[in-house]
């Protein structure tokens, strides 16, 4: 069994970034949309520049890693008008947004994706967040169920600059 540690990756440390973005193409490219060949230099946004990186490290190796960005309120979040047509959305309060998690492929099923929810969340409650919010597809819906979140409905990711192929998107919530 492999032993695990979690660490949290400053922003200026731009070598371990580059391979966490290189990670995320790794871990996703048998899905087809997020391909080396459309992200050579990783997948990474502009929301990477302001969010809180996290990496599980298997010795010297990352093998998984997750981000989280802060709002004073969700109306900031880039997104936002993909999801301002939702009910129960908590304005004007201070949220985390988890995004862009990915662990590889021969070590799903080991609990990385719990841990890096759970180092998120201790994160948030630290940075005095009310809320945090994930957009979820598939299996990823009822693994956040399970941590305790709840699905708000669909995205309208007509509304947004959508980078991905155009999933059905849930907007995940757990207040904190």
């Amino acid at each position: 069994m492999n032993d695990f540690l979690i660490r949290q990756i400053m922003t200026d440390d731009k070598k371990t970034l580059e391979k966490i973005y290189r990670l995320r193409v790794a871990c996703r490219y048998k899905q087809g949309y997020i391909t080396f060949d459309k992200f050579p230099n990783g997948w990474f946004d502009e929301e990477d520049e302001s969010a809180i990186h996290f990496a599980i490290y298997s010795g010297n190796s990352i093998v998984a890693s997750a981000r989280v960005n802060y709002y004073n309120s969700i109306e900031q979040h880039h997104l936002f008008p993909a999801f301002q047509h939702l009910q129960d959305l908590p304005k004007g309060e201070r949220i985390g947004y988890l995004g862009k998690a990915v662990v590889l492929p021969q070590l799903q099923r080991h609990g990385l994706s719990k841990m890096l929810v759970r180092k998120r969340e201790e994160n948030a409650n630290h940075e005095k967040a009310k809320h945090l919010f994930a957009d979820m597809n598939g299996f990823q819906i009822n693994n956040f169920i399970n941590y305790g979140y709840m699905s708000l409905g669909l995205l309208d990711t007509s509304k947004v600059n959508w980078e991905l192929s155009p999933f059905n998107q849930n907007l995940m919530h757990k207040k904190i």
